[in-house]
């Protein structure tokens, strides 16, 4: 049977998930070893579909393990090879280091039920990786995979799949670049063998068949492949002054002026998912005579090794904040004047920036920075001066002409972005709820969107109380905001929004007061609990036992203390593992709500904490720290609900991820949490 699993990893790259990922269910006998390289192509954002090679290796692969008997971690080292375009694109966003984690993907075919493939700890060797300014680079990695056993007697098999990583690049102060953490798809080459292993799991009795064929497993490919189209030339001309503070001119008020003359060729319009054309940049640079004089007095006669990095940054619809970027502009070894007096020198510098990849459509700019240049001055026998190698830091002169360029990233031909917002909303009303000493009505007229061909349309409505954020209105013009204090004025303000992210200006603040409260006391209750919860992730059910106690006041406003029991909980992961777990309940503050007739609605935050879990008996997580990172808010609603005789309560609710369950708590997490999870409680009058 073969069954596929994803899980996560700490990363560096390919190579180390891969190798990971596979090894789960490998036996432990007669030990070998086990190596496989394998291609990938993975889609970075902005940088688009990069090579990455990666070699992995597996020691102490058993060869005939026995059935039942437990397999112990298995050491796994990997070897990932970033080629020199990778390495390029990653040091035009500034990146320096590397860092990161990863969810692997593997096929494990095996006698019996399928053994859970769960992917391993596979990280840096060291945990952070430094980029190279250009060319190949490998990261080491290394790991070691869980213990499991089998439990009938057959072939199995290990193949390799696809990976997603999660990779953090950080720049040369170990802060992240403007991109920040980024999700990469990595796609495996076709045509490749990809089986890891193969292994026999003896019960003793069962004669063993002949060895079959390894098979060869077929990963998804990318779903776009960026198109490469040609572009005619388009160049862009400045004229600039920086001031550059050379260490060799003295006083910090003698500044080196550098003059430049830029040309950048790059189009007015280019399309969505595929690559523009490299950013091509040719620099006439004019230093001052100041700094020839201050070079000659040190008996340079010659520039060398010498790179202008010029400075960006790239404004883009698929990014909310300018994309910091980085262009190196290699310098020709250059000759100084030796005149007397001297005279400025120029400098010619090249260089280009890679092919990038847009996918989303809008108008979009590049802005010309500063430059740093790196020289090192060179004597006439050759030898470097005093100086050693020269950093210099180059301001742009911020009275300079415009040195932006702007272009639009399209969509192939359809309506302009939509990029303005929606109408303010107008007529905004505060007006008495139901019940009036606990709610406020507030409605509004309808805004309108971009009027032209382009409007994307209204998408809803913000509503703001006192300054803060109390409602999403996705459909109608009005909200209703409940549980509010008695006799008690509040403001409110509306904001509109469209279905492109645009938002208006608040509407301006109309006050409202809630009603008198009542002076009759409230009317308290006491109920046991009992139903379950199904988890769509786990595909399974909890069953449910508790109790609830709590007030409901003369303005049908609910307050009670909730207290669920523990309980275990029986879950068929991918639809056949069988997996227990133990969990607990710790709410977070009190359950609140509104009665209303025979409706009662609450709202209970709790956090769900796990002390076990166990795949076939064995304890696989869990424990006193494993829980929810955050609480899990439980709307419920009855349509029958009375204080004299309780009533069904139903709800549906997304579970946070777990953190604090040990090393699987990512897989553990992925097969828990999320959205569509219902439950279902009776309440009946305490005895």
């Amino acid at each position: 049977m073969r069954r596929t699993r994803k899980a996560g990893l700490p990363l560096a790259l390919a190579g180390a998930l891969v190798a990971g990922s596979t090894l789960y269910g490998v036996p432990v006998a007669h030990a070998a070893s086990g190596t496989l390289s394998l291609d990938y192509r993975c889609d970075y954002p902005l940088l688009g579909l990069q090579d990455v090679r990666v070699q992995m290796t597996v020691d102490n692969i058993p060869d005939n393990p026995k059935v039942n008997e437990e397999i112990k971690g298995l050491p796994i080292t990997a070897k990932a090879t970033i080629p020199a375009a990778t390495v390029e694109g990653l040091r035009t966003i500034n990146a320096a280091k590397l860092t990161g984690f990863a969810t692997a993907e593997a096929v494990v075919t095996q006698p019996g039920f399928p053994a859970p493939n769960i992917a391993p700890r596979v990280g840096f060797d060291p945990p952070t990786v430094d980029i190279p300014t250009s060319g190949d680079f490998t990261i080491n990695t290394k790991g070691t995979s869980p213990s499991l056993s089998f439990t009938k007697a057959g072939w199995g098999e290990i193949n390799v799949g696809n990976l997603t990583l999660r990779v953090t690049p950080l720049d040369a102060s170990g802060q992240q670049t403007s991109l920040g953490q980024l999700n990469v798809k990595c796609y495996q080459k076709p045509g490749q063998k990809n089986s890891l292993v193969q292994f026999y799991v003896d019960d003793g009795t069962t004669p063993q068949p002949p060895k079959p064929a390894p098979t060869t497993l077929q990963a998804a490919q990318p779903p776009v492949e960026y198109g490469r189209p040609t572009y005619q030339p388009n160049v862009h001309k400045y004229d600039l002054t920086y001031t550059c503070d050379f260490p060799i001119l003295g006083p910090s008020d003698e500044k080196g002026i550098l003059k430049v003359r830029a040309e950048v060729d790059f189009p007015d319009k280019v399309k969505v998912n595929d690559y523009a054309p490299r950013i091509k940049i040719v620099s006439t640079n004019v230093l001052g005579a100041n700094a020839v004089d201050a070079l000659t007095q040190v008996s340079a006669v010659k520039l060398t090794k010498t790179t202008a990095y010029a400075r960006a940054d790239m404004t883009v619809p698929q990014y909310a904040s300018p994309v910091k970027a980085t262009v190196a502009l290699p310098v020709p070894d250059t000759d100084i004047p030796q005149d007397y007096p001297s005279p400025p020198m120029t400098i010619n510098a090249t260089g280009q920036a890679p092919a990038l990849v847009f996918t989303k459509a809008g108008s979009a700019s590049m802005s010309i920075g500063n430059i740093d240049l790196e020289t090192t001055p060179v004597q006439a026998d050759g030898t470097p001066t005093q100086l050693g190698n020269v950093k210099a830091p180059c301001v742009k002169d911020p009275a300079d002409q415009i040195s932006k360029i702007d272009f639009e990233i399209t969509d192939g031909g359809g309506p302009a972005p939509d990029t303005q917002a929606p109408t303010v909303p107008a007529n905004v009303k505060v007006e008495a709820g139901a019940p009036a000493s606990s709610s406020l009505k507030v409605s509004w007229d309808a805004s309108t969107d971009k009027p032209d061909a382009g409007a994307s349309g209204v998408g809803g409505y913000l509503v703001f109380r006192d300054g803060q954020q109390v409602a999403d209105v996705k459909d109608g013009t009005s909200y209703t905001d409940s549980g509010l204090q008695a006799e008690t004025e509040y403001k409110y303000g509306v904001v509109a929004y469209d279905k492109a992210g645009n938002k208006s200006e608040q509407s301006s603040p109309v006050s409202g007061k809630t009603g008198p409260g009542s002076t009759t006391p409230p009317t308290s209750g006491a109920f046991e609990l009992s139903g379950s919860s199904s988890l769509k992730a786990a595909n399974g059910k909890v069953a449910l036992a508790g109790s609830v106690s709590g007030t409901v006041d003369a303005g049908g406003n609910v307050s009670a203390d909730l207290k669920l029991k523990p309980a275990t909980g029986t879950f068929s992961i991918l639809g056949f593992l069988p997996v227990t777990a133990d969990i607990a309940f710790a709410p977070q503050g009190r359950t609140t709500g509104t009665l209303s007739g025979g409706t009662l609605s609450t709202t209970t935050k709790t956090v769900v904490k796990v002390s076990s879990v166990k795949l076939f008996g064995i304890q696989i997580g869990g424990g006193s720290t494993c829980q929810t990172g955050s609480a899990a808010t439980i709307p419920l609603r009855s349509t029958d609900f009375t204080v004299a005789g309780g009533g069904t309560l139903t709800g549906t609710y997304t579970l946070p991820a777990l953190q604090g369950c040990g090393v699987l708590t990512p897989l553990l997490s992925a097969f828990v949490a999320g959205p569509g999870n219902t439950v279902t409680l009776r309440a009946t009058p305490a005895k």
